[in-house]
């Protein structure tokens, strides 16, 4: 009986292919998931569950016997996929992932600088309760809400790039509206999440030309969220009236800021 004890914050493919390789010295392994973790050791012990559910003699150990370490070095592809790297994640996790919303906010943290990532926490919160409000789903809202941003940071050079691959004609506009289509090329390379309301959320949420009603909840929530520092409080009853036209205000409001501060007409 061969015990193995990790963190498993989550499991990934390489740590499953690892346990695999120990079978030829033990034919049952043991799979023991450690207290401390970012993730809630029920929901990473769901994880392990997941992964090792196809292999006979794999299990789920919640004992107390004596336990070796899983290797350290595979410590760094449990972080490389709270950073963003769903690919390297364990076969058959991801969906579980996406299902619980887990490790959006450290893939938010790490891809966005501390400002944005608290943007976006207000984004979400903000989104969250517009849904909650008319009775919309919470967590797709607050979802949407914190990737919204996660390619904020690229630079013209890395958004170019991308988007002469898989979205020219996205070049004809104003590079400060690239990251809008760019998150949703890094959402489905990277994360494997194709949710259609979130995806077409992110897309519209800068020029706010979006129809559905999560378009608008997303579009009004990062304008009005609180750290922008301003009484949105018209908004926001206006948005609670009618999201649709909630957004057609605040998105005249914008056109008017950004025809005051930069002379441009948007």
């Amino acid at each position: 009986m061969m015990i193995v004890e990790g963190t498993f914050d989550p499991i990934t493919q390489a740590e499953l292919q690892y346990l695999r390789g120990l079978q030829k010295q033990d034919k049952n392994i043991y799979i023991r998931v450690k207290q401390e973790g970012i993730l809630a050791k029920k929901y990473r012990e769901c994880l392990v569950q997941k992964a090792i559910a196809p292999y006979r003699h794999m299990f789920l150990y919640r004992g107390s016997k004596e336990a070796s370490s899983l290797k350290r070095s595979l410590l760094s592809t449990e972080e490389e996929v709270r950073r963003g790297n769903f690919n390297l994640c364990a076969k058959g996790t991801v969906a579980l992932i996406h299902a619980h919303g887990w490790y959006y906010e450290t893939v938010a943290k790490y891809l966005c600088n501390p400002h944005r990532y608290q943007h976006s926490i207000g984004v979400a919160e903000t989104a969250k309760q517009l849904a909650r409000f008319h009775q919309l789903d919470e967590d797709i809202s607050y979802r949407m809400g914190i990737l919204h941003d996660i390619t904020k940071k690229w630079d013209e050079d890395r958004g170019r790039t991308v988007l002469q691959t898989w979205y020219p004609d996205g070049l004809m506009i104003d590079s400060k509206v690239w990251h809008s289509f760019t998150a949703i090329f890094y959402i489905k390379q990277n994360l494997h999440l194709y949710d259609s309301k979130i995806l077409n959320a992110i897309w519209h949420h800068t020029l706010g030309d979006g129809r559905s009603a999560y378009d608008h909840i997303l579009y009004i929530a990062d304008k009005i969220e609180p750290g922008r520092g301003y009484d949105a409080s018209k908004e926001i009853n206006l948005s609670k009236q009618s999201l649709a036209l909630g957004a057609i205000f605040v998105r005249e409001k914008a056109k008017k800021y950004i025809l005051e501060k930069e002379g441009k007409h948007v």
